[in-house]
């Protein structure tokens, strides 16, 4: 009789609605290409729901990144009801991130979710304004505001495989929590 809404905030919970995948191939000149997949696939609305959270993408080689992070999720102005970016994924829909490289061990995709960025930005204007009044009577409570807000980002995934010594491919699927495939052909 519990009536608990995890969604973002559960790592668990939001795991058991994507299919997450890792792939890396090197061909037949030695190029290798890291593929990351993430596929929404059972849930049924847009993911993140709403603009308050984020879920940063980091493809990364050897522990050092592969380009940009990738940011999925909402940037909305709810001051001027202006929307900058939508980046959320739809129900059946995948993001896709594929990054090229020629040397490297191991590639690692990274997923971070970070369930009330919002907040932690606004904690943090109010932080830096509460820190320009000598003796402001909020301060501390803002740091501890903002320290919480700060713990409940979790890591979602955190995939390695080895990059194939030769023209092969190695990948491994994350579907709803479990590792469902671990292909090697190297």
């Amino acid at each position: 009789r519990q009536h608990l809404f995890r969604g973002i905030h559960d790592r668990e919970m939001t795991l058991s609605g994507l299919t997450i995948g890792l792939a890396v191939s090197r061909d037949e000149q030695g190029q290798a290409t890291a593929t990351a997949t993430i596929t929404s696939t059972r849930i049924g609305h847009m993911f993140p729901t709403y603009p308050v959270p984020r879920v940063h993408v980091h493809l990364l080689c050897d522990e050092k990144p592969l380009g940009e992070e990738h940011v999925i999720g909402r940037e909305v102005d709810l001051t001027k009801s202006v929307e900058h970016w939508d980046r959320r994924l739809a129900p059946g829909q995948s993001y896709v991130m594929r990054r090229q490289f020629q040397t490297g061990q191991q590639v690692t995709l990274r997923i971070d979710v970070v369930p009330r960025d919002r907040y932690e930005k606004d904690l943090r204007i109010q932080l830096a304004a509460a820190q320009r009044v000598p003796g402001h009577i909020l301060l501390g409570t803002v740091r501890q505001l903002l320290e919480h807000e700060m713990s409940m980002r979790y890591r979602l995934a955190d995939i390695s495989v080895p990059v194939p010594p030769k023209s092969g491919i190695v990948q491994r699927v994350l579907k709803e929590g479990s590792y469902v495939t671990d292909h090697a052909n190297p």
